[in-house]
């Protein structure tokens, strides 16, 4: 089964770029879900039923069910941080999951990328890679 789970950050509006906000993303099976700080859920749909794209900027560009989703490795200098309920729905996830190998050659990030961006262009590419080997299409 495939499966990851980790804390993202949704950019919540095109005009002002500062507005990235940390959700919790979810893939379970043939699952996609994400849900913000507050608990409202963003979307729960079949990973089929989403499009995947993946910018040179390493921005994640998701299509579900008509309504676009951007997502970024990591948030602006001022985006708020996780709250403690979406790290422990995270660490609660991967505990539940820690027997089970991710499907595929996750690797990890290289020098630059962590010199460069913490990590965010690697953790963007993996949820890309992950998305496509589970069955959502490509845009």
């Amino acid at each position: 089964m495939t499966y990851l789970c980790s804390l993202p950050y949704w950019r919540k509006s095109w005009w002002n770029p500062f507005t990235c906000r940390p959700v919790v993303m979810m893939l379970e099976g043939q699952r996609l879900r994400a849900w913000d700080k507050n608990e409202a859920l963003l979307f729960d749909t079949s990973v089929t039923e989403v499009q995947a794209h993946l910018s040179r900027l390493k921005t994640l560009v998701l299509h579900v069910n008509g309504q676009k989703w951007v997502f970024y490795g990591r948030g602006s200098g001022s985006s708020p941080g996780p709250t403690p309920g979406q790290r422990d729905a995270v660490e609660r996830f991967l505990h539940d999951h820690s027997e089970e190998p991710l499907p595929l050659n996750a690797g990890g990030p290289g020098l630059a990328d962590l010199i460069f961006n913490e990590s965010a262009g690697w953790h963007m590419r993996l949820w890309n890679q992950v998305l496509l080997e589970a069955g959502a299409s490509r845009t």
